[in-house]
């Protein structure tokens, strides 16, 4: 009896309770390996019951959500502890769907949630002309779905936004948005605009290459390090990156896709674009700034970055 016992156990010799948690807490990147264990792990990582437990206890795990240009309009996320990229599901609550590109847009996250703002579709017929939206959409890490909620008052796109407090403040426009009551109440415009921010520090690019940081009480900006560039056949010395995104997590920061000019064909009078598929990362405590290679991006994303956010887990009261 103690034997059939221990085999319809999730982990043998552990309470179920305890043995959800231990499971519960590993992020998402290890699911797959997880699911191979067994068909109970299997279905217990796939169930309402797993994703609820890791909700109401706030893990979320640490996320880097990517969009690069000319995909489908297909999101990437990377979990850093695991250092695995994953495909979100196809958002297809938007009306524009295949043969529609989005940009243009703000992306946030508030909540435990990735949320899309605004933008233009552009179509790849030339008749059909840009559609600028008021969207929100809405992608639940627990759930693993996209919702729509409720809309801007003003179709936008090409805007800034930041999330102070659980609310999104839009720059330039007169509303911010509640994640709790779900509407837009107006509110006085926003005079300041911050840059990129990591916890009481400001980053930024100057130049295309240059990083600058300082706090977010004041102070002159002093140079952190360089954008790393790429080493390519036939390129003397290093390849600038363009197109790439800049983005912070946790005491990382993170340079992501892009393009570099290939001088590879010069002499036959021709220069190529190469797309590229990884993102480095290096820790801001380092000096100087040590860059190293995540894996490439899944799906064949790769390329210019369109859309690019952090997610960093809260940390327990």
């Amino acid at each position: 009896m103690e034997n059939i016992e221990e085999e319809q156990s999730i982990i043998p010799g552990l309470p179920d309770d305890s043995s959800l948690r231990c499971l519960a807490m590993l992020s998402h990147g290890y699911h797959g390996t997880l699911e191979c264990v067994s068909k109970k792990w299997r279905d217990l990582v796939r169930s309402d019951d797993y994703s609820c437990y890791k909700a109401r206890n706030g893990w979320s795990g640490n996320w880097l959500f990517v969009l690069t240009e000319g995909y489908k309009n297909q999101w990437v996320a990377y979990d850093p502890e695991a250092d695995r990229w994953h495909p979100l599901p196809i958002n297809n609550i938007s009306v524009f769907q295949d043969g529609w590109e989005h940009s243009g847009f703000e992306c946030v996250c508030v909540s435990s949630c990735l949320f899309v703002i605004g933008g233009c579709y552009k179509s790849s017929s030339r008749h059909e002309k840009t559609v600028v939206t008021n969207d929100v959409m809405r992608f639940d890490l627990f759930k693993k779905e996209w919702k729509k909620v409720a809309s801007m008052r003003t179709k936008r796109a090409f805007f800034a936004c930041g999330v102070v407090s659980g609310k999104v403040y839009v720059a330039g426009v007169e509303m911010s948005w509640s994640t709790v009551v779900d509407i837009w109440p107006a509110v006085r415009p926003r005079k300041y605009v911050a840059q990129g921010m990591k916890k009481d520090r400001l980053y930024t690019v100057v130049g295309g290459r240059l990083i600058k940081t300082r706090g977010t009480d004041g102070g002159e900006w002093y140079e952190v390090g360089l954008v790393p560039g790429v080493v390519l056949p036939g390129h003397p010395g290093e390849a600038p990156l363009i197109g790439y995104r800049f983005e912070a997590l946790r005491d990382e920061l993170y340079v992501i896709g892009g393009l570099v000019l290939s001088l590879e064909g010069l002499d036959e009078g021709r220069c190529d674009l190469v797309r590229l598929s990884v993102a480095k990362v290096c820790n801001l405590l380092d000096r100087p700034l040590i860059w190293r290679e995540t894996k490439p991006m899944c799906i064949q994303a790769c390329g210019p970055v369109i859309g690019c956010v952090s997610l960093e887990e809260s940390s327990p009261p």
